[in-house]
């Protein structure tokens, strides 16, 4: 049994070792306000790279340089966004930017699809990355694996209300070009969703009258109307 002398030098000891440890996590985080403090493009490499190994502040300081010089080329996008979540895994946005960057670099369908199941694992419910996942995923929907076609499906329902006006649009567009197989199907989808879907599927374009009208050739439309006026 610990007697009130012993509890008391414990009770010290760990006291000590927690000010040793925030005096450790203090320093790091220092060297990282004093290094963002003034960067610009030209000098966040240099003032940043020797804190990526720092505990505490190392995920931070990629992320920065990141923002700062996030490369033009989609293929060196890819290795940079690589690097990142390396550090940092549960980055839901990050895996979304991996799928977008690797499909404009033309790289295999596998790695995309990959990239934007991980996003779904690590950020299934944050409603900004879910219209992103949506806009970006659904026009792809006939080179995707079913699974990560549900979770397109889900992420639009689900963050429909994230969806601005511009996005909305664009992907409406993109969806009227999309293979009559690829409209049908995410139409289905969307009407297994029930109730909170039926917006959505109206909002872009995907009732059946429609996709039936849109159907229609230049002469069909002509037929009809020259067999209404016999």
């Amino acid at each position: 049994m610990i007697n009130l002398r012993e509890l008391r030098f414990w009770t010290s000891l760990l006291i000590a070792g927690l000010c040793v440890l925030a005096a450790n996590l203090a320093v790091p985080a220092l060297r990282y306000g004093l290094a963002t403090s003034g960067a610009d493009p030209q000098n966040v490499e240099v003032r940043m790279t020797p804190l990526f190994g720092e505990t505490g502040v190392g995920v931070a300081a990629r992320q920065f340089v990141l923002i700062f010089n996030y490369p033009k080329g989609f293929a060196e996008r890819v290795g940079a966004l690589k690097g990142f979540l390396s550090l940092k895994p549960l980055a839901a946005g990050g895996w979304l930017d991996l799928a977008t960057a690797s499909q404009k670099a033309g790289l295999p369908m596998a790695q995309v699809s990959s990239a934007l199941a991980l996003s779904t694992v690590s950020g299934p419910n944050e409603a900004r990355i879910m219209a992103g996942r949506a806009v970006f995923g659904l026009p792809l929907w006939d080179k995707l694996p079913p699974d990560v076609r549900r979770g397109l499906v889900g992420d639009l329902v689900g963050g429909w209300e994230a969806v601005v006006e511009p996005e909305r649009q664009e992907l409406t567009a993109l969806l009227a070009v999309a293979s009559e197989k690829a409209r049908s199907e995410i139409l289905a989808a969307l009407l297994l969703a029930g109730k909170p879907a039926a917006p959505i599927v109206s909002a872009l374009g995907l009732e059946p009258e429609k996709q039936e009208n849109s159907a229609k050739t230049p002469a069909t439309a002509v037929s009809d109307d020259q067999g209404g006026d016999r």
